[in-house]
């Protein structure tokens, strides 16, 4: 809940914040191909994979299907992410109308991959049910998040200033998670 709560309580903020509407049409199209090319990078692994691990106690069988995951979304984030990366330019321009703004393609890329390598290293602390350390990580770099935000938009940064924080802790989030 709280997870939700924050970026409910902090939208009118930020959209009081940006002084454009566009700026905040770029952002959307920004969150758009970023949940877009993480839904394809995630390939449903984690739902396919947190079914499996409970259909045997066999501990041997939990890694394999843990293990088989994590090289599958592994592969299909540095894929998906690596296609957006390299063509960026195409893409901002079919998004954007605009290459100028093809560093948001690049952005979306390392959020999303990112974000889809930390849901693999995520697995196994859900799928133990360590609630607290997946609770509270992710309401510790999602409150930090907002702080980078806002800094960007009070210096004039408004279209970067989501997708930098965001990328950001995504960076941020896979570090905690794979250390």
């Amino acid at each position: 809940v709280m997870q939700k709560a924050i970026p409910f309580l902090m939208a009118p903020i930020i959209t009081r914040l940006i002084p454009n509407t566009a700026d905040y049409g770029m952002v959307d199209i920004y969150h758009t191909v970023t949940s877009f090319a993480g839904s394809l990078a995630g390939m449903g692994m984690y739902d396919a994979s947190f079914r499996l691990f409970f259909e045997k106690e066999d501990l041997i069988y939990k890694k394999s299907v843990v293990n088989s995951a994590t090289v599958v979304s592994a592969t299909a984030s540095f894929l998906i992410s690596l296609v957006l990366f390299v063509f960026h330019k195409p893409f901002s321009l079919i998004f954007f109308g605009e290459v100028e703004r093809s560093y948001l393609i690049q952005l979306a890329a390392l959020n999303v991959l990112f974000s889809s390598l930390t849901s693999v290293f995520i697995w196994p602390v859900r799928l133990e049910n360590r609630r607290k350390v997946y609770l509270i990580s992710n309401i510790s770099f999602l409150i930090l998040s907002y702080p980078i935000t806002l800094y960007l938009i009070y210096t004039g940064h408004t279209i970067i200033a989501m997708p930098v924080s965001g990328t950001l802790i995504a960076f941020f989030t896979f570090l905690f998670y794979i250390i």
